[in-house]
């Protein structure tokens, strides 16, 4: 068990790591997809016109990347009550218990 922890410890600073060497980067090297793919469009077709803007824009950037963290967190929140339960359901000979 000691062991364990001590693996996920190591996996947890590794990521601390990377999330800190890719905040430092900087934000250009972040752009989004979305950005991205419009400026590609905007190169190819002056002419362009989005079909419709957005509905709310964060009011920074630093709020945007808040708000994309509270999603990512909600989301792996799910995917490891799900690996949990499914861990669960295993030792229990294939049914759940509530």
């Amino acid at each position: 068990m000691k062991r364990k922890s001590i693996s996920i410890g190591i996996v947890f600073v590794a990521l601390l790591v990377m999330l800190f060497i890719a905040g430092s980067i900087g934000s250009k090297a972040l752009e989004g997809t979305d950005d991205q793919a419009q400026a590609a469009v905007a190169h190819l077709d002056e002419n362009y016109k989005p079909w419709f803007n957005s509905v709310w824009e964060p009011s920074s950037d630093k709020v945007e990347e808040a708000i994309f963290a509270l999603q990512a967190g909600i989301g792996i929140t799910f995917i490891i009550y799900y690996l949990g339960r499914k861990k669960h359901a295993k030792t229990n000979n294939g049914t759940i218990k509530n």
